[in-house]
C-alpha cells in the first residue's frame, strides 16, 4: 500500500502547549505537497466523565476561544507528562472543584485525527465530593457546572446544544460500555 510519506519535518510554530508543523510529503500518487500537523505536549490528554450518586452526567458550560462562544462538554484537559489519574484529579479539581474516589478506563481517542496525533484517555469517575471552590482554574471561563441525566444529555445532542465532538465521544463510549443506557 502506499502511504503519505514525510520527506521533511518542519517546525512552524512552537509555544509552551504545542508545535504546529507543516512537513514536506510525498502523496500516495506520487505528488509532492503539505502536510499540517499539531503535536500536543505533556503527553495524553483526560477527558472526564462524572457520574454522581444519582446517575447523572457532570458537564461544563465553558468558554471556547476558537468558536467565540460557550459550549457544554465534559471536564478535560492536556497531559501533563502524568498519569491518566493525576490528569483527571487535577483537571476535575480545576474545572469541577471536586474530587473523586473511583476512576474506570472507557479507553482512547484521537479528537482530531486529521491534524493532531495526541490522544485523550476517556475515564469516567464516581463517587464525587465537593471542595473548595479555592482550587477552580481562574483562566478558564466557565459559567455554569451541572449535571444532567442520560435523557437530558442524549437531548442536548440531538438537539445541537453539544456540539463538541470530544464529549460526544466520550458519551458513546459509556454508552457502548453499559456505563450510560439509551
Amino acid at each position: 500500500m502506499n502511504f503519505i510519506k514525510c520527506l521533511e519535518k518542519r517546525k512552524i510554530f512552537e509555544n509552551e502547549w504545542i508545535s504546529f508543523y507543516s512537513d514536506n510529503v510525498r502523496f500516495p500518487d506520487g505528488s509532492i505537497g503539505k502536510y499540517n500537523r499539531l503535536v500536543e505536549k505533556g503527553g495524553d490528554g483526560i477527558v472526564i466523565l462524572p457520574i454522581d450518586s444519582i446517575g447523572n452526567i457532570g458537564l461544563i458550560f465553558i468558554f471556547r476561544y476558537p468558536i467565540g462562544t460557550f459550549s457544554w462538554e465534559l471536564p478535560r484537559g492536556f497531559g501533563n507528562n502524568t498519569t491518566a489519574k493525576e490528569n483527571a484529579v487535577r483537571e476535575f479539581s480545576e474545572e469541577f472543584g471536586m474530587v473523586f474516589s473511583t476512576i474506570n478506563s472507557l479507553g482512547k481517542i484521537f479528537p482530531n485525527s486529521g491534524i493532531s496525533a495526541t490522544p485523550a484517555e476517556v475515564v469516567y469517575i464516581e463517587n464525587l465530593e465537593r471542595i473548595t471552590q479555592e482550587n477552580l482554574n481562574s483562566r478558564e471561563v466557565i459559567e455554569r457546572r451541572k449535571f444532567f441525566s442520560s435523557n437530558e444529555i442524549f437531548h442536548m445532542i440531538s438537539t445541537g446544544m453539544i456540539k463538541d465532538s470530544i464529549t460526544i465521544s466520550a458519551i458513546m463510549l459509556a454508552v457502548l460500555n453499559g456505563i450510560i443506557k439509551l
